[in-house]
Protein backbone atom coordinates (compact mmCIF):
# COMPACT_ATOMS: atom_id res chain seq x y z
CA UNK A 1 0.00 0.00 0.00
CA UNK A 2 1.72 3.60 -0.71
CA UNK A 3 2.38 5.74 1.75
CA UNK A 4 -0.34 8.69 2.49
CA UNK A 5 0.61 12.34 0.84
CA UNK A 6 2.23 14.47 3.29
CA UNK A 7 2.59 18.46 3.18
CA UNK A 8 6.27 18.32 2.22
CA UNK A 9 4.83 16.45 -1.40
CA UNK A 10 2.78 19.26 -2.62
CA UNK A 11 4.58 21.46 -5.13
CA UNK A 12 2.84 24.80 -5.46
CA UNK A 13 1.57 25.55 -8.95
CA UNK A 14 1.80 21.81 -10.02
CA UNK A 15 -0.68 19.69 -11.56
CA UNK A 16 -1.77 16.96 -9.81
CA UNK A 17 -4.15 14.83 -12.29
CA UNK A 18 -7.17 14.63 -14.09
CA UNK A 19 -10.47 12.87 -13.44
CA UNK A 20 -13.07 11.95 -15.99
CA UNK A 21 -16.95 11.03 -14.97
CA UNK A 22 -19.33 10.07 -17.46
CA UNK A 23 -22.56 12.14 -16.54
CA UNK A 24 -24.89 9.07 -17.29
CA UNK A 25 -28.32 8.01 -15.59
CA UNK A 26 -26.91 5.92 -12.99
CA UNK A 27 -24.96 8.68 -11.73
CA UNK A 28 -27.95 11.24 -12.09
CA UNK A 29 -30.29 8.43 -10.35
CA UNK A 30 -28.06 8.05 -7.42
CA UNK A 31 -27.84 12.01 -6.82
CA UNK A 32 -31.80 12.08 -7.14
CA UNK A 33 -32.15 9.08 -4.42
CA UNK A 34 -30.04 11.64 -2.10
CA UNK A 35 -31.60 14.89 -3.24
CA UNK A 36 -34.70 14.31 -4.75
CA UNK A 37 -35.61 18.00 -5.01
CA UNK A 38 -33.23 18.67 -7.25
CA UNK A 39 -33.79 16.77 -10.45
CA UNK A 40 -32.67 18.18 -13.58
CA UNK A 41 -33.48 21.20 -15.06
CA UNK A 42 -35.96 21.17 -18.48
CA UNK A 43 -33.26 21.39 -20.14
CA UNK A 44 -31.22 18.63 -18.76
CA UNK A 45 -28.32 20.51 -16.62
CA UNK A 46 -27.20 19.46 -13.50
CA UNK A 47 -27.78 20.87 -10.16
CA UNK A 48 -25.10 23.35 -8.84
CA UNK A 49 -25.01 20.71 -5.60
CA UNK A 50 -24.66 17.88 -8.01
CA UNK A 51 -21.21 19.53 -9.61
CA UNK A 52 -19.60 20.14 -6.45
CA UNK A 53 -19.87 16.62 -5.50
CA UNK A 54 -18.73 16.16 -8.53
CA UNK A 55 -15.34 18.30 -7.78
CA UNK A 56 -14.74 16.49 -3.96
CA UNK A 57 -15.14 13.35 -5.99
CA UNK A 58 -12.60 14.53 -8.65
CA UNK A 59 -10.45 15.66 -5.98
CA UNK A 60 -10.48 12.37 -3.91
CA UNK A 61 -10.12 10.52 -6.73
CA UNK A 62 -6.99 12.54 -7.54
CA UNK A 63 -5.30 13.47 -4.04
CA UNK A 64 -5.00 9.90 -2.68
CA UNK A 65 -3.84 8.13 -0.27
CA UNK A 66 -4.84 10.83 2.37
CA UNK A 67 -3.46 10.69 5.64
CA UNK A 68 -6.15 10.73 8.42
CA UNK A 69 -6.94 13.35 10.73
CA UNK A 70 -6.84 16.29 7.62
CA UNK A 71 -9.62 18.76 7.93
CA UNK A 72 -11.23 20.37 5.42
CA UNK A 73 -11.25 24.06 6.26
CA UNK A 74 -12.81 25.81 3.43
CA UNK A 75 -14.35 26.02 -0.39
CA UNK A 76 -14.73 28.86 -2.93
CA UNK A 77 -16.85 27.91 -5.79
CA UNK A 78 -17.12 29.88 -9.19
CA UNK A 79 -20.06 28.51 -11.88
CA UNK A 80 -18.93 29.50 -14.67
CA UNK A 81 -20.99 27.16 -17.34
CA UNK A 82 -23.29 23.75 -17.38
CA UNK A 83 -22.50 19.92 -17.62
CA UNK A 84 -25.99 18.38 -19.04
CA UNK A 85 -26.85 14.35 -18.82
CA UNK A 86 -24.89 12.27 -21.60
CA UNK A 87 -21.66 14.55 -21.44
CA UNK A 88 -18.42 13.86 -20.21
CA UNK A 89 -16.59 16.15 -17.47
CA UNK A 90 -13.19 16.48 -17.00
CA UNK A 91 -11.75 17.65 -13.68
CA UNK A 92 -8.36 18.81 -13.70
CA UNK A 93 -6.72 18.91 -10.04
CA UNK A 94 -3.75 21.51 -8.76
CA UNK A 95 -1.99 22.64 -5.65
CA UNK A 96 -2.30 25.89 -6.04
CA UNK A 97 -0.78 26.54 -2.71
CA UNK A 98 0.40 25.65 0.51
CA UNK A 99 2.08 27.52 4.11
CA UNK A 100 2.72 26.33 7.32
CA UNK A 101 0.92 29.06 9.64
CA UNK A 102 1.14 28.83 13.70
CA UNK A 103 2.25 24.98 13.03
CA UNK A 104 -0.54 24.30 11.48
CA UNK A 105 -0.15 22.97 7.24
CA UNK A 106 -2.63 24.47 5.06
CA UNK A 107 -2.72 23.37 1.72
CA UNK A 108 -4.81 25.23 -1.10
CA UNK A 109 -6.25 23.10 -4.20
CA UNK A 110 -7.91 23.98 -7.53
CA UNK A 111 -10.81 21.80 -9.03
CA UNK A 112 -11.49 22.63 -12.65
CA UNK A 113 -14.35 21.36 -14.12
CA UNK A 114 -14.70 21.46 -17.96
CA UNK A 115 -16.58 19.48 -21.06
CA UNK A 116 -14.52 20.11 -23.76
CA UNK A 117 -13.14 23.68 -24.21
CA UNK A 118 -16.32 24.51 -22.09
CA UNK A 119 -15.75 25.58 -18.40
CA UNK A 120 -17.98 24.45 -15.96
CA UNK A 121 -17.06 24.84 -12.63
CA UNK A 122 -13.96 25.95 -10.50
CA UNK A 123 -13.22 25.33 -7.09
CA UNK A 124 -10.46 26.28 -4.32
CA UNK A 125 -10.39 24.06 -1.55
CA UNK A 126 -8.95 24.75 1.93
CA UNK A 127 -7.38 21.99 3.95
CA UNK A 128 -5.45 21.95 6.87
CA UNK A 129 -2.92 19.01 6.17
CA UNK A 130 -2.66 16.11 9.00
CA UNK A 131 0.92 15.30 8.25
Amino acid sequence: MPQPLIFDDFRPGSRLGTHRITLDAALIAAWTAVEPEAPLDAEGRLPPGLLVALAMRGYLAVVTPRPPGNVHAGMDLAFTGAAHQGETLELEILCLDKEDRKGRRWVHFGVSQTVGARPVLTARLTLIWAQ
